[in-house]
């Protein structure tokens, strides 16, 4: 008997997981995955995916990653990475002996390149085209 498939619609759920310590709280994203809900008349164990996030570690991007999808310099690179990471132009100059200015400067010519307007735009175009990679 041939498979068949039936399209099962669930939400998708958020839960938080308070910490101990008083951090922030975890957050578990729950998303089930479409999967055929019957083989040969027999129900299918359902699949879902469960991400955890610690809003509280910051992750790395990897430079050569950013350079290769948008055609960024090295100096580039590293300011789109350490901004994408959650650092404010005033701490990526604090943080690497550049003047404020030319922090700014990087992230107008990476918004150019990606071809956004609006910092918000390029954290969440760089956010949903690049893994969180290290630099090991």
């Amino acid at each position: 008997m041939a498979a068949t498939t039936e399209r099962v619609n669930v939400a998708e759920r958020l839960v938080t997981i308070p910490e101990p310590t008083g951090k922030n709280p975890l957050l578990v994203a729950i998303s089930p995955l479409d999967k055929e809900t019957r083989q040969s008349g027999q129900p299918v164990q359902m699949l879902a995916v469960l991400i955890v996030i610690d809003p509280e570690q910051r992750l790395e991007t990897n430079h050569k990653v950013l350079q290769c999808l948008y055609g960024l310099t090295t100096a580039e690179a590293e300011v789109t990475a350490r901004f994408v990471g959650g650092e404010s132009p005033r701490e990526i100059a604090g943080r690497t002996d550049r003047s404020y200015e030319t922090v700014r400067w990087h992230l107008k010519q990476v918004m150019s390149k990606v071809g956004v307007k609006q910092q918000t735009d390029l954290l969440r175009i760089v956010h949903s085209a690049v893994l969180p990679l290290t630099d090991d």
